[in-house]
């Protein structure tokens, strides 16, 4: 009886730990994934370094700055990916404003329509707009050339319907940078259509993961705008990005200390 006792009891334990274990290593496992996902997109963008690509707007952009800029002075294009939202995008702009910054928003037409009054908002205090795809989803951007056009015309005609008729952006920013070779046939659609596409040489990181601290954000910042005289600095201003609102402040007075002058694309 006793052995019988002993042997229920060895089983029980067991049946416990494997039950612990098991829960943890999911747990564990999902994390990881989640993680894995949101910074997909950035593995391969960090290690490349980005441009202007259009090399005529390249030499325009450059002729301005010479005019407006002396030699010395280094230039930081602030730049919000995946907006607007309702309770992120009105703070980031509270934050320019205190700071007489500029930025410039890359817009996605479904959150834009429903966020009209933010967008005009952006316009009004002279932030410069841009085009970052309609739903943002790879899936159906990246579906067919023909999605592709759509996705970027729905989000024009948005923002015309928002800012008037006589509204026009001719930047894009693809979803996920243009890094890949299988988005260069995306690229002919946009010459087509007079818009020049820009990716980034500087980010804060913001989208690695959920919540990334203030420390962790000013330390990317610090790494990718090292040795740098011009860079475009990716951000986000999305409803999750809490932690990007509480970062502003200090990645702005990091750059100023660094002489970067702030300008928009």
């Amino acid at each position: 009886m006793k052995h019988n006792l002993r042997y229920v009891i060895f089983l029980i334990s067991i049946y416990i730990i494997s039950t612990i274990l098991g829960i943890y290593l999911f747990s564990y496992k999902s994390n990881k994934v989640e993680q894995t996902d949101s910074v997909v997109e950035n593995n391969e963008v960090r290690s490349k370094e980005a441009k202007v690509i259009d090399e005529s707007y390249e030499k325009e952009k450059l002729n301005s700055e010479k005019d407006t800029i002396s030699d010395h002075h280094k230039i930081a294009y602030l730049t919000f990916d995946d907006g607007p939202s309702s309770n992120i995008t009105p703070k980031i702009l509270d934050i320019l404003e205190e700071n007489h910054i500029n930025a410039t928003f890359f817009i996605t037409g479904e959150r834009a329509k429903n966020n009209k009054d933010i967008i005009k908002d952006i316009r009004l205090k002279k932030h410069s707009i841009g085009n970052h795809s309609y739903t943002h989803d790879f899936n159906i951007v990246y579906s067919s050339k023909e999605n592709f056009k759509s996705e970027v015309e729905s989000t024009e005609r948005v923002l015309k319907g928002i800012l008037g008729e006589d509204y026009k952006s001719d930047l894009f920013r693809f979803p996920g940078g243009s890094f890949e070779s299988y988005k260069d046939e995306y690229k002919d659609i946009l010459k087509d259509m007079n818009m020049k596409y820009i990716d980034w040489n500087a980010l804060n990181g913001d989208s690695e993961y959920k919540n990334v601290p203030v420390e962790a954000q000013l330390q990317k910042i610090k790494e990718t705008v090292l040795n740098k005289d011009r860079v475009i600095i990716l951000l986000h201003d999305s409803s999750s990005k809490d932690t990007t609102v509480d970062a502003l402040p200090d990645i702005i007075k990091y750059l100023k200390e660094q002489d970067f002058k702030f300008m928009i694309l």
